[in-house]
């Protein structure tokens, strides 16, 4: 895939239980129009070889052989990616298949928004719901919560490269 509108950053550290569940999740998207950036992290378990073990075109794996730190895997995906827009997931996140596409689809509808997120559920070890944390969804709301935490799932934004 030469030039995709979307970027996805996917870090990994010895996530070998949860990993491949994770990217299932991304490839199942209705939006397909992206590259799955996966850097592992100097993963010590399996999760290398599960990565490995998927052959679609859109994964992009990049495998560090010792552990730089979360802040270090984003930066070097980020450097690594194409796409005007970048996604994140972490290796333990599952994706709604909608996700993307919905968000792609507001960025392109609203050109002055940087940055998009979404609600989420928590869910345990067997991807069973445990508690939805709903997020402000309205500009006012979003200002007001950043002025005391910060209301972004790391795990479910999406933004412009560029900024």
């Amino acid at each position: 895939m030469n030039n995709p509108l979307l970027s996805i950053i996917l870090p990994v550290y010895n996530c070998e239980k949860y990993i491949s569940d994770s990217i299932k999740s991304i490839l199942a998207s209705t939006y397909s129009d992206f590259e799955l950036i996966v850097i592992s992290d100097g993963s010590s378990d399996a999760s290398n070889e599960i990565v490995e073990s998927f052959t679609d075109n859109r994964i992009v794996f990049l495998k560090g052989e010792s552990n730089f730190g979360l802040v270090n895997a984003l930066n070097k995906g980020i450097k690594c990616s194409k796409g005007k827009f970048i996604a994140r997931q972490d290796a333990d996140d599952l994706t709604v298949n909608t996700r993307l596409e919905r968000q792609i689809s507001f960025l392109n509808e609203n050109p002055k928004v940087g940055l998009v997120g979404t609600s989420y559920f928590k869910i345990d070890e067997f991807a069973n719901e445990i508690v939805v944390r709903n997020v402000p969804s309205s500009d006012s709301e979003i200002r007001d919560m950043l002025k005391r935490n910060n209301c972004f799932c790391h795990g479910s934004v999406m933004f412009k490269k560029e900024l």
